[in-house]
């Protein structure tokens, strides 16, 4: 993925960049160069969702140690529908065979809240919340 296409990504949710992202507040191009280096110093494989030919959001898969992680993901808020985020969910559960864990920063709670709905546990550590799904 490329800055200007998560930047396209990102304009369309204005509380992400105002409230929810590490860089918030701020612009989708400040906030999209923080992600796109956040997962490049992480080795991250970022996957790409569409729906038709339309990118609607992405998803970030990290391989630490025997660690797997969703790092980072992103729908478009019209694109957030029940069955929008089934299909997500089974995208993304699909990737990891044995379960995984995801870390949000404590500030985006709008993350935390979607996580706490699939995951068996979460703690908190620093300004970070890691939610253990699937395991």
């Amino acid at each position: 993925m490329n800055k200007e296409l998560l930047t396209e990504l990102f304009s369309t949710d204005k509380d992400l960049l105002s409230m929810y992202h590490i860089e918030a507040p701020n612009s989708a191009e400040i906030c999209a160069e923080r992600t796109l280096k956040d997962m490049k110093d992480a080795n991250v494989e970022i996957v790409l969702i569409t729906k038709d030919i339309e990118v609607i959001g992405y998803y970030g898969v990290e391989k630490f140690g025997k660690l797997d992680f969703l790092t980072g993901f992103f729908l478009k808020p019209e694109n957030r529908s029940k069955e929008q985020i089934s299909k997500f969910w089974n995208e993304v559960d699909s990737k990891f065979t044995n379960g995984y864990l995801s870390g949000v920063y404590s500030k985006n709670t709008r993350a935390i809240e979607f996580l706490n709905k699939k995951a068996t546990s979460s703690y908190k550590l620093d300004d970070i919340v890691i939610f253990q799904i699937g395991r």
